[in-house]
């Protein structure tokens, strides 16, 4: 009879393989800054809400604050603008 191995993913560690793929391409594809785009409801905390709309540079991008955090990045042009910067 054949052996069957099932794995479960937590959704938080499928979450942050996606952003570690998303920052690289970005990388790939010459982006240098990106800026942090949150969830804009009443579920986001202090610093997800503080981060909004932040721009950093590709390097030095702050880790998620928390599990389960709804937040992304996405890359920053000079056609899209934000309000910060870091």
């Amino acid at each position: 009879m054949a052996r069957i191995t099932v794995v479960l993913f937590d959704g938080n560690c499928v979450s942050l393989a996606n952003d570690k793929a998303v920052i690289q391409a970005y990388k790939d594809a010459g982006v240098k800054r990106v800026k942090w785009i949150t969830t804009p409801d009443e579920r986001r905390c202090e610093i997800c809400r503080e981060r909004d709309s932040v721009i950093y540079d590709i390097a030095k991008i702050p880790p998620k604050p928390h599990i389960n955090c709804r937040c992304r990045v996405t890359a920053f042009t000079f056609e899209s603008r934000g309000k910060k910067s870091v």
